[in-house]
């Protein structure tokens, strides 16, 4: 996994559950519509042992929203990113 982060650049690792995996989280500026920019979660293994992620690895210093793909226009998360740095958050419901 490539992060491009630096300046005004972050990224965003959200651990989900089990359940989401391959499925698509879609991500979109807090507040704007859904423009269909997505990423799958997948199995990522870890020295600790597996966990489920989907991995926003540059994304410009801000708010953004997140949901299932496919599912309602409410998003399931909201979450700050800001730059230089990598932002990791739990998903609802996902047991860490």
């Amino acid at each position: 996994m490539v992060l491009d982060i630096g300046g005004v650049t972050g990224a965003a690792v959200l651990y989900t559950p089990a359940s989401l995996e391959g499925r698509e989280i879609e991500i979109r500026t807090a507040g704007k519509s859904w423009q269909g920019a997505h990423t799958a979660v997948r199995r990522r293994c870890l020295r600790g042992g597996d966990c489920f992620a989907a991995v926003f690895g540059a994304l410009l210093n801000g708010c953004y929203e997140f949901r299932v793909r496919g599912t309602g226009n409410e998003p399931e998360l909201r979450v700050v990113v800001p730059g230089g740095v990598t932002t990791e958050v739990t998903w609802p419901g996902a047991a860490m």
